[in-house]
């Protein structure tokens, strides 16, 4: 897969982006192992956390280096159909993953980064409780909100990774 890094706007992570081959790609080791090192090359130490789509998630049960298990040291998702950690990087999968399209079909745009320094979250208020009587149900209803919004804050931190 021809893999390239593209800035984006302020406030934005890199990219790995192999979406637009001419062959169809879907996510693999490979991917993951350039998206650390575009992190790690930025001097960004700590753990790291992958988002990934469940296709994509998908995608590398599929692969050989994944059904072999030993070559990362457990028999996980053998067993389990879960893959816990690759390459140090813990797995998470999320459905909540954006997609996009091009010319060869639906994109899917998963994030490495950094834990407790790519991403923040910010609380505009105080979660706040309030009651709401029925009386014809004879019951009463607690409702809570709260407003908040989560940014890239360091986006040498993170890199997101687009696939087919």
């Amino acid at each position: 897969a021809v893999v390239y890094l593209e800035v984006l706007p302020v406030n934005d992570a890199p990219v790995l982006d192999n979406s637009g081959d001419m062959v169809l790609t879907t996510i693999d080791e490979d991917d993951i192992i350039e998206a650390i090192e575009k992190i790690r090359e930025n001097k960004i130490v700590g753990d790291l956390v992958l988002v990934l789509h469940p296709k994509q998630y998908a995608d590398l049960l599929k692969r050989d280096v994944i059904k072999q298990a030993m070559q990362f040291g457990g028999s996980e998702p053998i067993r389990t159909g879960v893959i816990p950690e690759l390459f140090g990087v813990k797995i998470v999968v999320s459905d909540q993953v954006p997609t996009g399209s091009n010319a060869n079909g639906t994109t899917y745009h998963a994030m490495l980064f950094a834990v407790g320094q790519a991403v923040g979250l910010a609380v505009q208020r105080d979660f706040q409780i309030e009651s709401q009587k029925d009386v014809g149900a004879r019951t009463i209803k607690f409702v809570g909100t709260l407003t908040a919004g989560a940014g890239v804050l360091v986006p040498e931190a993170a890199c997101k990774i687009i696939t087919l």
